[in-house]
């Protein structure tokens, strides 16, 4: 059992940087396509149109990221039979949700429920539930669902952009969470050198 749940780190790992990879190439030929094309030169109608094909090419990647992202959080809490049959609802859920509606409204079902399991994971870890880490140490373990959690949020700030007041506020905060978190993964055996 712990050999699959190995090959399922192993493959979701490969996955990410096969989508990471793929995105750095977008985002590559995206820049030398504009030079190319001139597109700053363009009217601005132009301009809006480019960049919103763009995005429409750069979503389903960053839906698989979102995925990826999403698949890793709930095995930490989750044994592998309900870990594999959360990660096929996931992926099901947001094939359909952007079938229906379009990539923005899959991108927040993916990151809602990411947010939403992270956040158990932070609050049972907080308590000092033993979760399924790689990192020793309570303070590293924290650490780590202060980042994912900050990450998440940063990622939900990003997709709702908007003049909306509270949106710094989220901003603010989930920057605020990811330094807490490396602060606390870098120097987690000094701060706290025994296991907890």
């Amino acid at each position: 059992m712990d050999n699959i749940k190995r090959n399922y780190d192993f493959w979701l790992t490969i996955a990410s940087v096969i989508v990471l990879f793929l995105i750095a190439i977008l985002c590559t030929a995206s820049m030398f396509y504009f030079k190319w094309a001139q597109v700053q030169n363009l009217p601005e109608s132009l301009k809006v149109q480019y960049e919103y094909h763009m995005n429409e090419l750069a979503s389903p990647l960053l839906i698989a990221l979102l995925v990826l992202l999403g698949l890793c959080i709930p095995k930490r809490i989750l044994s592998l039979k309900p870990l594999i049959g959360f990660s096929v609802a996931v992926i099901l859920g947001t094939i359909i949700v952007w079938i229906i509606y379009n990539w923005r409204a899959a991108l927040l079902v993916v990151i809602s429920s990411a947010i939403m399991i992270q956040t158990i994971v932070f609050w049972l870890t907080l308590i000092g539930k033993r979760l399924n880490f790689k990192h020793e140490g309570y303070l590293k373990r924290l650490g780590s669902c202060f980042i994912h959690l900050g990450l998440l949020l940063i990622c939900l700030d990003i997709l709702l952009l908007s003049p909306l007041g509270f949106l710094k506020i989220l901003f603010w905060t989930s920057s605020f969470m990811v330094i807490i978190g490396l602060i606390l993964c870098f120097y987690g055996d000094i701060l706290m050198p025994k296991k907890l």
